[in-house]
């Protein structure tokens, strides 16, 4: 595990990400999909403390899927960062899918792979995976 900190006297926001090396590629081909999939549950699952914490305190959070590698990430209060990462490391440690979330995650994945379809960078990463 690689982990990098980096201080600024004169920066107003404390961040963190955390990289998955498991993307797109990944998804077996009788479960496309599955890689982006799990980035939406895992946020929904474990989200309403951490929404509050980070959204509360003029922070933000995302995350997206790629190709080869999957990224969680963060921003907030640097005085709030100990409390922000216990919390973000619960998502990795014992991720919470909620059942009652499955159908609108499937839905909304799916409807972001529709948007995309016919981007160029869709395509090239259909070639990857074929290869």
């Amino acid at each position: 595990m690689l982990i990098v900190l980096i201080s600024h006297p004169n920066i107003d926001k404390a961040a963190a990400a955390l990289d998955v090396s498991i993307g797109s590629l990944a998804n077996p081909r009788d479960v496309p999909g599955i890689a982006h999939f799990f980035e939406h549950m895992l946020f929904i699952g474990s989200e309403s403390e951490y929404k509050k914490l980070i959204k509360g305190n003029g922070g933000y959070s995302n995350a997206f899927t790629c190709s080869d590698h999957t990224n969680y990430y963060f921003d907030i209060n640097p005085s709030l960062l100990s409390d922000a990462l216990d919390i973000f490391a619960q998502f990795f440690i014992s991720p919470l899918f909620a059942a009652s979330s499955t159908d609108r995650e499937l839905e909304a994945v799916n409807s972001e792979y529709e948007g995309n379809l016919f981007k160029d960078v869709r395509r090239i990463t259909q070639l990857e995976k074929s290869t």
